[in-house]
C-alpha cells in the first residue's frame, strides 16, 4: 500500500519534565539511547513544520524543547508511547506539539550525553545498514523470507509444497536442487541477521556506559564493530 512520503521525528523524552532529550535518526536509535537514560522514553511523532529549530537539535545545546500533546475533553494517560504534557486547545491540529523548554539544572549536561550517544549509535546503525545490504536480493525480501521459512519446513521425504514447485519450474532448477538453494539462502541470511542483531545489542550496553566523546574514541568503538561484523567476536 502506498501512503506517500511521510515523516517523522524519533525521539528521547525525559518522562518527568517531558524536555526533548535527543532527536535521534531512527526509531531503532531512539529506542537506544532511552535505554541508557533512566526516566525516558522514545517516542515517534509525525514532523510538524512548525516554529522550531528540532532539525539542529543535535548540534546545538542551547535549543531546549519540550513535548506537549493536544487535547479538548480528555486527557490520555501516560504510558510508553504517550509521553508529553497535556495541553488543552480548542480544536486539535496536531496531536503532539514541540514547544520552548526552560531547562532544570543538570539538564543541559544530560542532553550533550543523549546527543553524544545519538550521534555514535547512528553511526553503529549505518554499519549495520551497509552489512544488511549485502544480504538483500529482492525488494520483497521482508515479506519472502517469512514465508519461505515456512514453506521450507513443510518439506519432507519426498514431499515439496506447491511454492517450492513453481519456484523450482520458473527458476529452471530440479525441485531437489531449488530446495537446496532456497535452504541455504535462507540460512545464511538468518545467520548473517543474528549477528548483527546480537552486535548491536552488545555495543547498544557499550555506548550506554559512555558519557564522551573521547572515552568512544579511546575504545576504538566503530572499528572493534566493523571488524566483529566481518570476523565474529574475539576470544
Amino acid at each position: 500500500m502506498l501512503n506517500g512520503l511521510k515523516q517523522y521525528l524519533f525521539l528521547v523524552v525525559d518522562q518527568e519534565t517531558k524536555g526533548i532529550l535527543a532527536r535521534c535518526s531512527s526509531a531503532n536509535v531512539a529506542n537506544a539511547v532511552s535505554q541508557g537514560i533512566t526516566n525516558s522514553s522514545p517516542m515517534t511523532i509525525y514532523f510538524q513544520f512548525a516554529n522550531h529549530n528540532i532539525n539542529k537539535y543535535q548540534d546545538d545545546t542551547t535549543l531546549n524543547y519540550k513535548l506537549q500533546r493536544a487535547y479538548v475533553d480528555e486527557i490520555g494517560m501516560d504510558s510508553e508511547t504517550n509521553v508529553a504534557e497535556p495541553v488543552k486547545v480548542d480544536r486539535i491540529t496536531e496531536s503532539f506539539i514541540v514547544s520552548e523548554f526552560v531547562p532544570p539544572e543538570g539538564w543541559i549536561s544530560k542532553r550533550e550525553i543523549a546527543n553524544f550517544r545519538s550521534k555514535r549509535f547512528r553511526d553503529l546503525e549505518n554499519i549495520c545498514d551497509r552489512y544488511i545490504s549485502r544480504v538483500k536480493t529482492f525488494c520483497g525480501d521482508e515479506l519472502l523470507y517469512q514465508y519461505l521459512g515456512k514453506e521450507l519446513d513443510k518439506v519432507s521425504d519426498n514431499y515439496y509444497p506447491a511454492s517450492i514447485i513453481e519456484w523450482a519450474d520458473l527458476a529452471e532448477l530440479t525441485v531437489d536442487e531449488a530446495y537446496q538453494e532456497l535452504r541455504m539462502n535462507y540460512e545464511s541470511v538468518g545467520i548473517t541477521l543474528m549477528r548483527i542483531h546480537a552486535l548491536w545489542r552488545k555495543y547498544v550496553f557499550k555506548v550506554n556506559a559512555l558519557n564522551a566523546e573521547e572515552e568512544f574514541l579511546n575504545l576504538g568503538i566503530i572499528k572493534s564493530f566493523d571488524t566483529e561484523l566481518k570476523f565474529g567476536a574475539r576470544r
